[in-house]
């Protein structure tokens, strides 16, 4: 849990807006949606790669309202 508090204390998500966009998001309402879905999941489930959160963050009902 130490690094994930430590990222976000620092204001460096896992997931940035730039990596979203760079996936086909567009900025707005539902980006910071799945900005903070990005998070939980890399929180609860201790992953520390964005890759990997992405992946999971795809099979979500926010992800399919944006992209």
């Amino acid at each position: 849990l130490k690094p994930h508090i430590e990222r976000l204390a620092s204001g460096k998500p896992l997931v940035s807006a730039r990596f979203l966009q760079d996936k086909g998001i567009k900025p707005g309402k539902g980006m910071g949606r799945l900005l903070k879905e990005a998070e939980r999941i890399a929180i609860e489930e201790n992953l520390n790669d964005a890759e990997t959160v992405l992946v999971k963050l795809a099979l979500t009902a926010a992800w399919k309202e944006e992209a």
